[in-house]
């Protein structure tokens, strides 16, 4: 990739009238990459003082792009400093700040929810005094700040949620707070909502940079802002929980409602605007398109060419021939699309710039080239499923697996149990070994079947297992559980609905005669690197391909489903990250709470992606 750095005349003919910031990696890295270049394969700088910020298109607009070197607002690098000294040098008609914030309620809004902000409300000056009693009574001293009026009218008017019904989020309008602290208390979260919604009841979250950016804007006459953040976590303690997923796919949200809002003519609307001799030039510009890539991203997400056609403004036509590009000397020549198009396209295949660059993987041209279309990506349907049970097909409880449950529901402290799972990773001990010991640790606490039909009890299947069960066996489609889990526990948990599972590998638990002592745990060669295994025993019996089954799991434990050669898919990720291809070919999501939003990656040809988000 080359780098250009331009001076300060280029830059002023450039007429940018569009400033983005980031605060964090995931932000940066979201935004950079739905930035278009200015020229094929060539990165874009305009450097002022200390900083530096990438040039290039963001849906149908030239924009700037700061990101900020440290998080919050006071600090050397932070918002106030860094956004003022980027506003002097570029002077943009808008300042908009993207990036992650915590949401105000589990129960109205959802991981990935983006929150656009019509205010901000700083929290950091309030008065304290006490009262009759001696008690303290916090005073609310902040004034909220409002986003440019212009901007938020275009926002409101243009309503792109309702416009996308294949978004994979909602949008919500409405008071952000802001402050320098992190906040991950729930006690500290609740005063914060309780003390600042008595003047104001429509906060829907809270982040740290954008009071740094109003100190900035209310000083600067005309000048539009907003702050358009998604939902990472709620503050509530648990953010260290999937962080890295959470802050990706938020980062990854609040960037597309961005490239939505900026895809259309709106912000023409707002006052000064002023086409530049870019602005004209986009609608005659043309990029490549990568039929290899756009082969395998269509695939990917079970798009045929009459489901994209569907969601973008282009004719199957057009799209076919895309794909059919030829071959000369052994190299591709790809064809090219109008700039506005491709960016439409790119935005609903989720690609990349890659899908304008001409380079391309092997497995990428091999899958284009394979007429079976056996490779990473579903364009048929599972000839076999093959489920993880602990918070695959059963609700997630506080990051506790069956065995845990066991434990605690003995008396034991779960650091036992945790330390030899530690035990058996790091090699200490085998598998067999650490069954041994547990048996042990149980019979001392005389568990028995009953136990194990109590603790069932209290597990739950993840709703839609039912209908995801069903619908396989209407297609013919064999399902198969393989776990780390206990026989008793899942046979007991499924009840009926083991009539639809051909066969369950697990572990055993073997009773005497009377059932009220156990003897042994018989480990099962099917869990960690044995499941890999048993999907390769899976294709023998059935006589298929390993590339025919796809395995569903969550956790570290699946991770070597992969060298099987089956597709694999996660849910609700835990001790793995779902955004790693090389391990999960397909991230069904980190917030299912229905079984059916995975049946796209089972049945593609009667199950579309982009359907069921619709749904």
């Amino acid at each position: 990739m080359n780098i250009e750095y331009l001076n300060s005349r280029a830059m002023r003919s450039l007429g940018i009238q569009f400033l983005f910031v980031t605060a964090n990696k995931y932000e940066n890295a979201e935004l950079e990459n739905r930035l278009v270049h200015l020229k094929d394969n060539t990165n874009t700088y305009y450097k002022f003082g200390m900083q530096q910020c990438t040039i290039g298109y963001l849906g149908s607009y030239l924009v700037a792009h700061l990101h900020l070197q440290q998080q919050g607002s006071t600090r050397p690098h932070a918002s106030l400093l860094s956004i003022n000294e980027a506003y002097e040098a570029i002077k943009p008609l808008c300042v908009i700040l993207v990036g992650i914030a915590f949401g105000r309620d589990s129960n109205t809004q959802k991981i990935g929810d983006v929150l656009f902000s019509q205010k901000i409300k700083p929290y950091g000056l309030v008065r304290r005094s006490s009262g009759i009693s001696g008690e303290v009574i916090t005073e609310d001293r902040n004034e909220p700040i409002e986003a440019g009026y212009s901007i938020m009218s275009i926002v409101q008017n243009f309503a792109f949620w309702a416009n996308h019904v294949n978004l994979r989020y909602k949008v919500h309008l409405g008071t952000l707070l802001s402050g320098e602290e992190l906040v991950d208390n729930e006690k500290y979260k609740k005063y914060l909502l309780h003390t600042f919604s008595i003047a104001d009841n429509s906060i829907i979250g809270g982040e740290m940079e954008a009071v740094g950016l109003t100190s900035v804007m209310s000083r600067v006459e005309n000048i539009n802002w907003l702050v358009v953040k998604a939902i990472c976590d709620w503050a509530d303690g648990n953010k260290s929980e999937n962080k890295a997923d959470r802050q990706q796919l938020a980062a990854q949200n609040a960037v597309d409602a961005c490239v939505k809002l900026l895809s259309t003519d709106n912000l023409t609307q707002l006052p000064n605007y002023r086409r530049t001799r870019k602005n004209y030039d986009e609608d005659f510009n043309f990029l490549l398109i990568n039929g290899y890539k756009m082969f395998y991203a269509r695939n990917k997400y079970c798009f045929s060419l009459k489901a994209l056609s569907r969601q973008i403004n282009l004719t199957e036509s057009e799209l076919r021939d895309l794909e059919a590009f030829k071959i000369v000397d052994g190299k591709p020549i790809f064809k090219r699309l109008k700039q506005k198009k491709a960016l439409k396209l790119q935005d609903a295949l989720h690609c990349g710039n890659e899908l304008f660059e001409a380079t391309y993987t092997e497995h990428e041209q091999f899958f284009f080239g394979n007429k079976d279309r056996v490779g990473l990506c579903p364009p048929e349907r599972a000839k076999a499923v093959i489920f993880d049970f602990d918070g695959t097909l059963t609700i997630k409880e506080r990051h506790v697996s069956t065995w845990q449950k066991i434990w605690e529901y003995l008396g034991y402290d779960l650091t036992i149990c945790e330390d030899l799972h530690s035990r058996f990773s790091n090699g200490d001990i085998s598998h067999e070994e650490w069954c041994e010991i547990t048996t042990d640790y149980f019979v001392k606490k005389h568990l028995c079947k009953e136990d194990m039909l109590e603790i069932a009890r209290k597990i739950s299947l993840l709703p839609g297992t039912i209908d995801v069960l069903q619908e396989l066996n209407k297609y013919d489609i064999p399902v198969y559980i393989c776990s780390g889990s206990i026989d008793i526990i899942i046979e007991s948990v499924l009840g009926d609905l083991a009539r639809y599972v051909k066969k369950i590998a697990s572990n055993k638990f073997a009773y005497d005669a009377s059932g009220k002592r156990l003897i042994a745990i018989l480990g099962t060669k099917y869990d960690f690197k044995g499941k890999s295994d048993f999907i390769i025993s899976v294709a023998d019996e059935l006589n298929i391909s390993t590339s025919d089954i796809v395995f569903v799991g969550n956790s570290n434990n699946d991770e070597l489903a992969v060298h099987s050669g089956a597709k694999t898919v996660v849910i609700n990720p835990k001790l793995t990250c779902g955004y790693n291809r090389e391990i999960w070919h397909y991230f069904g999501g980190v917030n299912v709470t229905d079984l059916r939003e995975i049946l796209p990656y089972l049945i593609p040809d009667h199950y579309l992606l982009n359907e069921m988000r619709k749904g």
